[in-house]
């Protein structure tokens, strides 16, 4: 009877505290982070850019960002990164440019928004 009484007082106590459902998590993500000492922290939009990035445009951009073959940018360099407006590369990245294919049917503007803020790391990462 003593176990009883125990257990319906803390099942009771449980259910009077909200535990059961869980509560929303209010606080803020913390941001993902390199593994590379020095490196600038990856935010989660960054680490999601990279994923796409590594599955969808290494074939031709390169795992290193420099390009496979003429004609492809360099995102390693850092003044092309400044001439490049980031509209600009949105629309390239929805619509296609010359050889380079159309994305815009097959990733949401979010994760568009996520390569460009990969590709937009490319100049800052360390070799």
């Amino acid at each position: 009877m003593r176990v009883f009484t125990l257990f319906a007082t803390a099942a009771a106590s449980a259910m009077l505290s909200g535990c059961g459902s869980p509560k929303p998590n209010t606080e803020p993500t913390p941001p993902a982070t390199s593994a590379q000492p020095g490196a600038a922290p990856e935010t989660t939009a960054v680490a999601a850019g990279k994923a796409i990035f590594q599955a969808n445009c290494i074939a031709c951009h390169g795992a290193n960002g420099k390009g496979i073959g003429k004609g492809k940018p360099d995102f390693t360099d850092a003044e092309w990164q400044a001439k490049e407006s980031d509209e600009e590369l949105l629309e390239v990245i929805a619509n296609g440019h010359e050889k380079m294919p159309a994305f815009g049917d097959k990733l949401t503007e979010e994760q568009r928004k996520e390569v460009l803020a990969y590709v937009r790391t490319f100049p800052t990462q360390q070799p």
